[in-house]
């Protein structure tokens, strides 16, 4: 099950909790923040396709500002 935030109320204030180049960082990332059930929205890997071919655009992983500190636990042995 994806856990992406698809619409944001304005009060929801998103923080960046991952910024990467790397598409597999990015994948692993998702996977992490899914597990935990962690609403999260990617930004950029729309540039990237399949995710075949490097990226230099970084692909920044937002998370709500209350799942900021458990985000960021779930997600330290990769950053």
């Amino acid at each position: 099950m994806t856990h992406h935030i698809h619409n944001p109320h304005e009060k929801d204030e998103l923080v960046v909790v991952l910024e990467t180049t790397n598409p597999a960082t990015v994948a692993i990332a998702e996977s992490l923040l899914e597990e935990e059930a962690i609403n999260f929205n990617p930004q950029g890997d729309a540039l990237q396709g399949a995710m075949v071919a490097p990226i230099s655009a970084p692909i920044r992983i937002q998370v709500l500002k209350q799942d900021e500190k458990r985000a960021r636990e779930v997600l330290k042995d990769i950053v």
